[in-house]
């Protein structure tokens, strides 16, 4: 049995394989960019904070019917991994959240670099994107306009969103305060009981329903692939057997919870049955990866999957790839960066104040088609982003979705697509939004680094879904409430590739002037 592993009934214990994919959303082209080399000597440190609201607190969901959390089922975690070489240090941030909004990012990045030295670009926020989470961004913008040093004043409560900043920030210097010299391993691993499945539908006039069944007479095929791969780093002392940490990515939605109680849904499964295995001390992360199109459901009907079934079955193949993961020789950390401008819709002023006196009309009581419903809150969105000062009164309308730093932001967002390296083995790629499965395998596909994680709903959720540009000519939901251009998708992938292979090189010509 593997030193790695503590043996348990629950997770079976076999060969290890891994990867771990985390990304960095972008479009268009690239934009100004740092790269930053270390040494060689890695310290790894792990820690996680308990960040669940007030049981009464808004919840996330369909922002078209809001909804309010009636208690918590089970903590929400924000879980921290500080790398440092000796010359590079970096801190990643895995939280129980919906999405992370670029103002949080913003927020954070200021509030972490001042207390632990971390350059800003170089702390990086990444959402599970469970939906049973706060639905916090109404209440960050309107902290951030009442008050710009986010302190209270005249007895007034403490709002949530002031503590998840806090709290966020304390778990990167908890991490870096522990950090320690750090055998890492890295590796990939199938999931072979199927858990994931496409969610949009071909149908027999060539168009594409989102959700539904293959048994519907009109229903053809499923119209893409799904990401069967489960991609992890481990992290162990260099005494002692005990993992200290499990950092894992798959392709699914953490949207398996009913109900009104909050939950980080199947990572926080995932994270009770790694500690039945390799014991209490172990930190389990988890990125999402890319999953735009994919969902629980099995468009077929012949399986149930549950909260439990999926986070225990992914916990079982980790656990069973654990021992063949590779250890990594050249733990020299690069982290890269660059802007990518993503084209977004163009606003009509008529079609705008139409928007907004629709929604006007839904919170007096009116009906409104769903989908008239969705492009209604789409244009008011897009307003607010174009204009400094909007045709519509957006904060009267939007509760998701509202921005203090991208208000006015233009024609296109100015996203940051984020890549860490570790040696000539592992690349972390870190994107936005909601990135189409296919787009990800694309990325996998074209890195020369045997361990490409890459990971979704990074730094800035208002990018929102992130198709592909054939989805764009089939149509289904993600569609018809994308922020975003046909190509967008493509272009974050050409982004993203051009940036792993600048590292690839930089990478190649210091083996060869090794002595």
């Amino acid at each position: 049995m593997s030193r790695w592993i503590r043996s348990s009934r629950t997770v079976p214990i076999g060969p290890w394989l891994c990867l771990l994919a985390i990304a960095a959303l972008g479009s268009a082209a690239l934009g100004s960019g740092t790269l930053q080399a270390g040494s060689s000597e890695l310290r790894v440190g792990l820690a996680e904070i308990d960040i669940s609201p007030p049981a009464d607190y808004p919840m996330m969901g369909c922002h078209l019917a809001p909804r309010k959390g009636t208690g918590t089922k089970d903590p929400l975690k924000a879980k921290a991994i500080y790398l440092h070489d000796g010359s590079i240090e970096t801190a990643i941030v895995f939280c129980d959240l919906g999405g992370i909004a670029i103002d949080l990012t913003t927020e954070v990045r200021q509030k972490a670099s001042a207390a632990t030295g971390l350059k800003k670009d170089n702390i990086l926020l990444v959402a599970t994107q469970c939906r049973n989470a706060p639905d916090y961004s109404n209440e960050l913008w309107h902290e951030l306009a009442s008050d710009s040093n986010l302190t209270h004043i005249d007895g007034k409560p403490p709002a949530y969103v002031l503590g998840l900043i806090e709290k966020i920030s304390a778990v990167i210097a908890e991490a870096k305060k522990k950090a320690a010299p750090s055998q890492v391993r890295a590796g990939r691993a199938l999931q072979k009981k199927p858990v994931s499945f496409s969610r949009r539908i071909v149908l027999r006039d060539g168009s594409v329903r989102s959700g539904g069944t293959l048994k519907d007479p009109l229903a053809v095929k499923v119209a893409g692939p799904i990401d069967p791969e489960i991609a992890m780093i481990a992290v162990k002392p260099l005494s002692g057997d005990a993992p200290l940490g499990v950092l894992s990515n798959f392709s699914l939605h953490a949207n398996t919870q009913e109900g009104t109680e909050f939950s980080p849904d199947f990572p926080g499964q995932m994270a009770q049955m790694l500690r039945k295995s390799l014991g209490e001390q172990t930190i389990s992360l988890f990125g999402v990866g890319c999953c735009g199109d994919l969902n629980y459901l099995d468009p077929e009907g012949a399986l149930e999957n549950s909260t439990s079934s999926i986070g225990t079955s992914l916990a079982s193949t980790i656990g069973d790839g654990l021992g063949s993961l590779t250890e990594l020789k050249d733990q020299r950390i690069r982290v890269r960066s660059h802007i990518v401008n993503m084209p977004i819709y163009e606003v009509n002023p008529v079609e705008a104040m139409k928007a907004g006196q629709q929604l006007w009309s839904v919170r007096l009581g009116d009906k409104l088609d769903f989908l008239d419903h969705v492009a209604a809150y789409r244009m008011v969105m897009l307003d607010q982003f174009h204009f400094d000062h909007p045709y519509v009164e957006s904060h009267k309308h939007l509760k998701c979705g509202l921005s203090r730093t991208w208000k006015g932001v233009g024609e296109t967002f100015p996203v940051k697509i984020h890549l860490v390296t570790i040696g000539s083995e592992v690349a972390m790629i870190f994107l936005p939004g909601e990135v189409f499965v296919e787009l990800g395998l694309s990325i996998k596909r074209g890195s020369p680094f045997p361990t490409t994680m890459v990971v979704q709903m990074a730094h800035a959720c208002e990018t929102s879904t992130v198709p592909t540009r054939a989805a764009y000519a089939q149509g289904g939901i993600e569609v018809s409430g994308a922020l975003l251009k046909p190509g967008a998708g493509e272009r974050l992938v050409e982004a993203t590739l051009g940036m792993i292979r600048e590292v690839a090189k930089e990478v190649l010509v210091a083996e060869k002037a090794a002595p």
